[in-house]
């Protein structure tokens, strides 16, 4: 689908053939100089061909320039060779690049002006969700992250940022229905099964929270935050003595 922009000039293209058009058929009656009005649409597709191919390569070239950038987390080089290229996919990858540098702020803006051109992409729109989130802004975050949802259902990373939003709306239950479906299709992502023991242990169910907290410390086991709940777990079964470890460990952490 082409973007609003570049249909915009494609139409301005088509406004000014039309007015030659019609200069030609005022002053030269139709039938006898149909040959040459044949030969005026040849050049009209041959011009909007060759209007179009430069548009798509120049696309084409800046986004092969600025993904190895991307990929080297050179994001201001990327933003340059993407800063005159105004297309859905470099707007979504400037604000990306802006996001990763934690401006989230401007990465939003671009973010944004990305969805005006192409409003059905899942992954921008989960980028803006994951703005607002930053900007502690939930409920709105909530709904972009639903919409990206809905045309990418199975989304690991964007289902267990639909679960976190709700955590912070307090929605302890409709969180963990998402973080789990994350689950599923990314069952080793230490930072999910973390949020999954957190709704457990806020819905007082301590032993399950606790059983996620430690396959969570199996992948990341220097996380002072993890630690800090699987010790509150153990307190809360009243193993004083390893809730004491677990805060050992993570003075030493954090020292």
């Amino acid at each position: 689908m082409n973007s609003p922009i570049e249909d915009l000039k494609r139409d301005n293209i088509f406004r000014i053939l039309i007015n030659e058009f019609f200069l030609f058929y005022t002053n030269f009656p139709q039938k006898q100089f149909k040959n040459l009005f044949d030969q005026k649409i040849q050049i009209y597709n041959s011009k909007l061909t060759d209007y179009i191919t430069k548009t798509d390569t120049k696309e084409k070239i800046a986004l092969q320039k600025a993904i190895p950038f991307v990929k080297e987390k050179d994001y201001k080089k990327a933003i340059h060779t993407l800063d005159n290229v105004k297309t859905h996919k470099s707007l979504a990858i400037i604000g990306f690049c802006y996001s990763e540098q934690n401006d989230y702020e401007t990465a939003l803006k671009y973010h944004l002006q990305s969805e005006k051109l192409e409003p059905e992409n899942a992954w921008n729109l989960s980028q803006i969700g994951f703005c607002y989130q930053k900007q502690n802004d939930y409920e709105t975050a909530l709904k972009y992250h639903l919409q990206s949802e809905k045309l990418e259902p199975e989304n690991a990373w964007n289902l267990s940022q639909i679960g976190f939003c709700y955590q912070k709306q307090n929605d302890y239950e409709n969180a963990l229905k998402y973080h789990l479906q994350s689950e599923k299709l990314e069952p080793e992502n230490a930072w999910n099964l973390s949020q999954i023991g957190f709704c457990y242990l806020m819905q007082n169910d301590y032993e399950t929270a606790l059983k996620y907290h430690l396959q969570s410390e199996k992948l990341e086991p220097e996380n002072a935050w993890n630690l800090s709940q699987i010790g509150f777990c153990y307190q809360k079964q009243n193993d004083y003595e390893t809730a004491y470890e677990i805060s050992f460990a993570i003075r030493k952490i954090r020292t």
